[in-house]
């Protein structure tokens, strides 16, 4: 008789969709980047941050939003502008 296999991919409901797993709710960004989400709000209203996905009307963003964040944060930190980081945010290559 020959052998027969069957390979399996398992998504638990609890942990949503797949693709949802590696996005980030603004509540979460907020507690990792250690900011308030209004905070987060104003930065995508003054395009600090891009507009990031909307799940069912809420904020869903990449973990990369993080590094973004980390780098506004050092560029208050040493007395830049907003306008002067929306500079450094927009004209700069990222890498």
């Amino acid at each position: 008789m020959p052998e027969t296999s069957v390979q399996l991919k398992v998504y638990f409901k609890s942990s949503g969709d797949h693709e949802m797993m590696n996005e980030l709710t603004i509540g979460e960004v907020g507690r990792r980047s250690q900011m308030r989400t209004s905070t987060l709000r104003y930065y995508e209203q003054v395009g600090l941050l891009p507009p990031p996905k909307r799940v069912n009307k809420q904020r869903r963003y990449t973990p990369d939003v993080l590094q973004q964040l980390a780098l506004i944060k050092v560029a208050q930190q040493v007395g830049f502008t907003i306008a002067e980081i929306q500079t450094l945010v927009h004209e700069f290559p990222a890498e």
